[in-house]
C-alpha cells in the first residue's frame, strides 16, 4: 500500500513526466545542481534535464542511491553525498558545483521532517526540521548564487502543507511556509 505522501509524490512525478516531455527545453551545455537527486521529484527532474543535454551535479544524503542514479544517468552526470542540514555537506556541494563551469540552476529538494504534533516533539527534532527545511536551503544559495550565471533559476520544491496542514506534521505545517516565503 502506498500511503497519502507516496500517492501524492507519485502523483506529482507523473504529472512532472508529461508536462517535461511536452517540451523542448534545449538545455545542451547547460549545468544544474539538483537536491533529492536518488528519488521521487529530484530523480524525475534529474532524469529530464540529462536528457535534453544538461550536466547534472546529483546530491542526496544515500551514498549508495545517488552513485547508483548517477551510473545510470551516465557522464553528464555527477554524484554528490550529502546532508543539506550539515554545513561541511554544503561546502562539499558548492566545491563539486564548481567543476560544472557556472550554474545554470539549482532545484533545492529535501526529505521531509518527521511526523509528531507541536508539543510531542522535541526540540532537537524542531531543529532537525530547521536545519533541512531552512537553514540548509539558505547557506547552500549564499553558496551557490554566486556561481549561477545570468538568468539562472532557483526552483524550490516543498509540501502541500503549505496551503493545507496535515494532520501529525506540524513541523512541516510551521516552516514550509517559511520555505514559501524565502522562494519569494
Amino acid at each position: 500500500l502506498i500511503d497519502y505522501e507516496g500517492r501524492m509524490a507519485l502523483f506529482a512525478v507523473v504529472v512532472l513526466y508529461e508536462e517535461v516531455n511536452r517540451m523542448i527545453l534545449d538545455l545542451e551545455g547547460k549545468s544544474f545542481v539538483v537536491g533529492g537527486a536518488s528519488r521521487g521529484l529530484g530523480r524525475a527532474v534529474a532524469e529530464q534535464l540529462v536528457a535534453e543535454g544538461a550536466r547534472v551535479l546529483l546530491v542526496a544524503r544515500d551514498a549508495d542511491a545517488i552513485q547508483e542514479v548517477a551510473r545510470e544517468l551516465g557522464e553528464q552526470a555527477s554524484p554528490c553525498v550529502a546532508d543539506l542540514s550539515e554545513p561541511s555537506d554544503i561546502d562539499e556541494v558548492a566545491e563539486a558545483a564548481t567543476r560544472l563551469d557556472g550554474l545554470d540552476g539549482v532545484l533545492v529538494n529535501a526529505g521531509g521532517p518527521p511526523f509528531g504534533s507541536t508539543l510531542e516533539l522535541s526540540d532537537d527534532q524542531w531543529l532537525d526540521a530547521f536545519r533541512i527545511l531552512i537553514g540548509g536551503p539558505v547557506r547552500l544559495l549564499r553558496a551557490l548564487v554566486p556561481r549561477m550565471n545570468e538568468g539562472s533559476s532557483v526552483l524550490f520544491i516543498t509540501s502541500s502543507s503549505v496551503r493545507q496542514p496535515i494532520q501529525n506534521l506540524d513541523t512541516s505545517n510551521v516552516l514550509r511556509p517559511g520555505v514559501a516565503a524565502l522562494a519569494k
